[in-house]
């Protein structure tokens, strides 16, 4: 489990590009574009509701990021 969660930070550090250790928007589009993922504005805002727990509009890299992330890849 943590060769998983280094595996997943590197990951989400390789699209945090201005470094601020958080996916705004559109780090967060490449990220999913890069799994080829297809999404549409509103999967945004619900995927950035769904994990931003300070409201900032951003999603930050935590253990609640990594929790989420397994669960839904169950």
């Amino acid at each position: 489990m943590k060769d998983k969660d280094s595996e997943l930070q590197k990951l989400f550090q390789s699209f945090d590009s201005d470094g601020d250790s958080a996916l705004n928007k559109e780090e967060l589009v490449a990220l999913l574009n890069s799994l080829q993922e297809k999404v549409s504005a509103t999967d945004i805002e619900e995927i950035l509701s769904d994990f931003d727990e300070n409201e900032t509009g951003l999603m930050q890299y935590n253990g609640e990021f990594y929790i989420k992330h397994s669960y839904t890849q169950s």
